[in-house]
């Protein structure tokens, strides 16, 4: 059985966006991820990825094979790509040594990326949207998931 996880990524560095040039990097680094994942002891891929309206979280739909105690620790081999063979290890895009913050949650549906709306501001309401939304897909109730991200 495959296990699908919807995963908010922002980065640690206040005001920092996803902006054109970031997502050309994103692209070749969700390829590169792709490509090296598949031939782990247990398989990962990110099936769709999207980003905000205003460009501070980008959304992630990862599967593995097996289940993934922390899911956000999967997306490593993606992270280091980015740092170490993209303009954006020398950009500015550090919060110390820190890259990303990212929260996530299990999804038991398919989903897609651009149902799930949602503007982060800060790391708070991250976790309030992934607790919020862990409980109402453990429900399986979506229309209210979509309802909450609306709101918040």
């Amino acid at each position: 059985m495959k296990h699908r996880y919807l995963v908010i990524i922002q980065f640690a560095k206040a005001g920092v966006k996803f902006d054109e040039q970031v997502q050309r990097a994103i692209d070749e680094s969700v390829a590169n991820y792709n490509a090296r994942s598949l031939f782990a002891r247990n398989p990962k891929q990110i099936l769709e990825y999207e980003f905000s309206k205003n460009l501070s979280t980008m959304k992630v739909i990862l599967q593995s094979n097996e289940r993934l105690p922390v899911p956000a620790r999967a997306l490593r081999l993606f992270s280091v790509y980015l740092l170490n063979e993209t303009f954006v290890g020398d950009g500015g895009y550090l919060a110390g040594k820190q890259l990303f913050k990212m929260s996530s949650t299990e999804i038991n549906e398919d989903i897609k990326c651009e149902s799930v709306e949602v503007e982060i501001s800060g790391v708070d309401l991250l976790r309030k949207v992934n607790d919020k939304a862990a409980q109402l897909i453990i429900k399986g109730d979506l229309e209210k998931i979509f309802n909450f991200l609306e709101e918040n």
